[in-house]
């Protein structure tokens, strides 16, 4: 139950169920479901800002998915380490992270993972300031899933905000917000419409920026 909650935002239950599954970790015979449970609890850390604890889990469970040798567990581990280390403002650990993850779901034919992990260096390269590499990485992935799709909308219109094309970047917002909202994905439609209403205070345009931002309030 921890990711689900975690998709809800339901985040006082992902804290049970987390000490709930870690409490009965040392039971665990099976490697890959261990690894699995040391992933998801690697995203509760994160959500309460234990990034040292993120971490260590995120290590725990690439050690066990390595000595398994299956490259999609492998690459998981890698988001939610690039996941961990981009929260703590780790930024060019998490490029390097999220840059493995890319390469790894490549090859083993995964689309959608490769396409989120590309969603994950995007983000990464923003944060540090390279939006016109951010944007052209958001700009190469197809449509994927529709809460990845949203996600690289969101950082294509930061990315294209930041090199001066308001255009594209509200645009791309708009999409963002819609897709966020038919999935009822709160805090991501939150977020989306929080930078989209900065876009527009930034253009002077403050009565419509009030009611994105509202969206966002309203909707959720």
């Amino acid at each position: 139950m921890i990711m689900p909650y975690a998709q809800l935002g339901a985040f006082e239950r992902v804290s049970r169920v987390s000490k709930q599954a870690l409490s009965l970790a040392p039971r665990i015979n099976d490697p890959a479901l261990l690894a699995y449970l040391y992933r998801a609890v690697t995203h509760m850390f994160i959500e309460q800002h234990r990034f040292a604890e993120a971490l260590s889990y995120a290590d725990k469970a690439m050690r066990l998915s390595e000595q398994l040798n299956v490259a999609g567990d492998v690459g998981l581990c890698r988001l939610a380490s690039g996941a961990a280390l981009m929260d703590a403002d780790r930024l060019a650990e998490a490029a390097d992270e999220f840059a493995e993850a890319v390469k790894i779901f490549e090859s083993c034919g995964a689309p959608s993972y490769a396409a989120r992990a590309v969603a994950g260096l995007a983000e990464a390269q923003l944060r540090q300031g390279n939006a016109a590499q951010a944007r052209q990485l958001a700009r190469t992935i197809a449509e994927i899933d529709p809460w990845t799709t949203a996600y690289l909308n969101r950082i294509a219109a930061q990315a294209a905000a930041e090199c001066g094309d308001p255009g594209e970047a509200e645009l791309r917002f708009g999409r963002s917000a819609a897709l966020f909202e038919a999935q009822g994905g709160r805090s991501d439609l939150i977020e989306t419409c929080r930078e989209w209403a900065r876009l527009l205070v930034r253009q002077g345009r403050l009565a419509e920026a009030c009611e994105v931002y509202n969206r966002g309030l309203i909707l959720t």
